[in-house]
């Protein structure tokens, strides 16, 4: 039984295709689809079913599906054994860049394991928005950054999906609805956070033939949720921002949903770092069963690229 088999089986069950697994992967489908076959004839009895509606895992493959991630774990964990034992090397210290919204929920978790995994790293955080993260992952400021995906011409690991919400004062008219349209939305003033949600603002309105009337643009998340408690406008936020909502808030989410894709972008092939892998793989552990806008939400897709 190979590593690489493992790791083809592990992602298509993340992932419910064969495509996908591969572009995780970074290899052809018909080499996951000869790692399948031939893991398959090893155990001799199948572990997944595949049609148009998918892929399955069989009952045989439901129970072996945790040892396979138990495995790749294993694995991983030798190496980052391996090099934290080592007197000298690159990975002494960790540059990530990070946006308000992640920061609030995932971020300080992140951090408080990763420590504990990784004693002798040198963590360093550099706040942005969406396109400055971007920017300085090509520009190669950054080790790794949280990013919405897709984001073509970088090398990304999906993370998680949340969902936009619309934030208002508790005493809003539409404070108590279940769902907002994008068009009852065009009926506000809206305060917008500098943190990315702009651009898929005004896809959705643009979609719906209807204005975005942005009355101010602010980057400090508490003085924007201090004005929406004021009266001065709404504003959008994805769901992982939501923790820091006031109690005089409410977070309704739009009819029909808004999701956006996180995903951790490198600078660098993550098999030359031990220390990025393991940032990926304690994010991706991390990020399962988020809730959004009071409504839970799927896990994240898990990846074990370079451990195949």
């Amino acid at each position: 039984m190979k590593l690489s088999q493992l790791a083809a089986f592990v992602a298509i069950a993340d992932t419910g295709s064969f495509t996908k697994a591969a572009d995780l992967l970074g290899v052809s489908q018909s080499a996951v689809s000869h790692a399948m076959a031939s893991l398959e004839a090893e155990l001799r009895v199948g572990i997944m079913t595949r049609d148009r509606g998918g892929v399955d895992l069989t009952q045989a493959g439901q129970r072996i599906i945790e040892h396979a991630r138990s495995a790749l774990r294993n694995v991983e964990q030798i190496r980052l054994d391996a090099a934290d034992a080592a007197p000298r090397g690159a990975d002494r210290r960790i540059v990530i860049g990070t946006s308000q919204s992640f920061s609030l929920q995932l971020l300080p978790r992140l951090i408080t394991e990763f420590r504990a995994r990784f004693q002798n790293l040198e963590i360093v955080l550099r706040e942005g928005n969406d396109s400055k993260i971007t920017e300085m992952l090509h520009e190669q400021m950054v080790d790794v950054g949280v990013v919405t995906l897709p984001k073509p011409g970088l090398r990304t690991f999906p993370l998680l999906q949340d969902e936009m919400c619309v934030v208002l004062p508790e005493q809003h008219r539409w404070a108590a609805t279940s769902g907002l349209s994008v068009r009852q939305l065009a009926q506000e003033e809206i305060l917008l956070p500098t943190d990315g949600v702009e651009p898929t603002l005004r896809a959705l309105f643009a979609a719906a033939d209807s204005r975005l009337r942005v009355t101010h643009r602010i980057q400090d998340l508490q003085v924007l949720l201090s004005m929406v408690s004021a009266g001065i406008g709404v504003t959008v936020l994805p769901s992982l921002a939501l923790s820091a909502v006031l109690p005089t808030l409410r977070a309704v989410p739009f009819e029909p949903a808004v999701k956006r894709r996180l995903g951790i972008g490198v600078r660098t092939t993550p098999e030359e770092s031990s220390a990025v892998m393991a940032f990926i793989t304690t994010a991706q552990a991390l990020a399962h069963g988020n809730e959004w806008c009071g409504r839970s939400g799927g896990p994240a897709v898990r990846e074990d690229d370079a451990l195949r």
